[in-house]
């Protein structure tokens, strides 16, 4: 890997270049000797205060990135692991705890973008980034993707406590959009909610949007250019845009962007027992500062005793003007029928304006972990709403989505045991001595490295030198050797085993 100080040059210029044109770079990034394949990038950071333990997660696209691929990299912002980037793009990775047990979930799938939206796959691995589930979902009940192996929607990934996964589809219907100026014989991009049993892919629960929504809620235009007017089942008007659903307690709470509603769903009937609504309130009186608009993530809570939602607030579309997207934490009060703000987290050094995606997740030690959607941006506040720490990897070029992003990034102590095998390559010195590199992508536990070297490739006895792990790989340099081979110290499931790579010649030149 690239030294700190050139890092640092390659950042700050990149940065300053992004800054004063529009011209499209791509956005610095990591290389490693033993994994030429991975490119993450280098983050730019800033910590001023107690930051609660863990590491970040997300899944990188965009154009301006190096790769697209999930990342796992401390807070520091060293590489931990690196899903293959030659894979099919993966999206809203996420950890969990399934079976008492922590596993990542992800959304691999086919994105149409003529009509906006996307069908696939969910598949959950283990702590040794090995498969467990693929979860999918058939229903012949949808019209615009019928056709399709698996029809669930990258903007949901969730497992709930009981162990089922919760999410999303998208269907186009014929409707008549006259009530809002459009045609009697239109159609209409309605959402579906499913849970659905993991290990069988039974359906368990269904949802739609349109059977409980009016159309005469959207604040979408209908005629923008994203969403079309449903003239066809092509450009079905995207009225309601689900974005997220869990399960907590007796429901589930929804999150619908386009009508500006996180709505309350009983598991047993269906039926809404309450709708917030962000500019309004819906049933519930709402204060100034607890309003929000074209939102991501409503999740609910109990804590000290009282119902908390908490929401990612864009506060954009995709028009002008933008405005600053913010956490917020709220307080509903189910028999006043009360909303009011608690806490708004509202970066300290910058405004962000994120037109899509974007998550909070509250941390155990209180604090609360935001991420900025379109624009990359990770931050950590304190619950008071103080700014403590910042992780950006793309540009800060444009209003409200520079090229690069996540949909969500969560902060985690995930801990990774690979079954696979460290890589070691090496090089010899004008002078004869050899340098050596070693990594093992997703072993977060690796303390050191054994460098064993000889002469022949069944000959390596002699241990060269023992090694501390620094970053994601590791260099050292060792005397003449021909050959060499290296071992990890911690990393595997099995307190005190090693792990060895296999044995490489040394090439001749460095």
């Amino acid at each position: 890997m690239k030294s700190l100080g050139v890092l640092a040059l390659v950042l700050t210029a990149a940065i300053a270049k992004a800054q004063s044109t529009t011209i499209v770079s791509i956005w610095p990034y990591q290389t490693f000797v033993t994994e030429p394949n991975l490119r993450p990038p280098i983050a730019a950071l800033n910590k001023t205060g107690d930051t609660a333990p863990g590491h970040i997660i997300f899944a990188q696209s965009g154009r301006v990135g190096a790769e697209q691929a999930g990342i796992i990299t401390t807070e520091n912002g060293q590489l931990l692991w690196n899903s293959d980037p030659t894979l099919p793009k993966m999206s809203t990775l996420t950890p969990f705890v399934l079976d008492g047990k922590k596993v990542l979930a992800y959304w691999t799938g086919i994105s149409l973008d003529s009509r906006g939206d996307d069908y696939g796959t969910v598949t959950i691995i283990d702590d040794s980034y090995q498969f467990l589930y693929n979860i999918t979902l058939a229903d012949p009940d949808l019209q615009l993707y019928g056709v399709y192996p698996s029809l669930l929607n990258s903007h949901e990934v969730y497992i709930t406590d009981h162990g089922t996964f919760v999410g999303l589809s998208y269907d186009a219907i014929p409707w008549d959009l006259s009530p809002v100026g459009g045609p009697t014989e239109g159609w209409l991009r309605d959402g579906v909610v499913y849970e659905i049993d993991i290990k069988t892919n039974n359906v368990l629960f269904k949802w739609r949007a349109s059977e409980h929504i009016q159309i005469t809620r959207s604040r979408d235009p209908g005629h923008s250019q994203r969403s079309g007017f449903g003239n066809s089942s092509d450009s079905a008007w995207d009225y309601v845009h689900l974005n997220s659903v869990s399960s907590f307690e007796d429901g589930y709470i929804i999150s619908a962007r386009h009508t500006f509603d996180a709505i309350y769903v009983s598991k047993s009937t269906g039926n809404v027992i309450w709708r917030l609504q962000g500019e309004d309130g819906g049933d519930f009186s709402l204060s100034p500062g607890a309003a929000f608009r074209w939102q991501h993530d409503i999740r609910l809570e109990r804590s000290r005793g009282e119902l908390l939602l908490h929401l990612h607030d864009n506060e954009n579309n995709y028009t002008a003007p933008y405005n600053a997207t913010t956490g917020k934490l709220i307080k509903l009060d189910t028999e006043a029928m009360t909303a009011e703000e608690v806490q708004i987290f509202a970066p300290s050094y910058e405004r962000l304006q994120a037109s899509s995606g974007g998550s909070y997740q509250p941390l155990r030690n209180d604090n609360v972990l935001i991420y900025f959607g379109s624009q990359p941006v990770i931050k950590e506040f304190r619950r008071d709403g103080v700014e403590i720490y910042s992780y950006r990897f793309g540009p800060s070029d444009a209003p409200t989505n520079p090229g690069v992003g996540a949909y969500r990034a969560f902060k985690s102590e995930w801990k990774g045991y690979p079954i696979t095998s460290p890589k070691v390559s090496a090089c010899r010195n004008s002078n004869g001595t050899v340098n050596v590199f070693m990594s093992w992508n997703g072993a977060t536990e690796t303390k050191s490295w054994n460098i064993y070297s000889g002469s022949s490739q069944s000959n390596l006895k002699h241990k060269a030198a023992t090694v501390k792990k620094v970053d994601f790989e590791t260099f050292a340099t060792i005397p003449e050797a021909s050959f060499v081979q290296v071992e990890a110290i911690g990393g595997c499931s099995i307190h005190n085993e090693t792990r060895l790579s296999d044995v490489v010649a040394v090439s001749e030149s460095c």
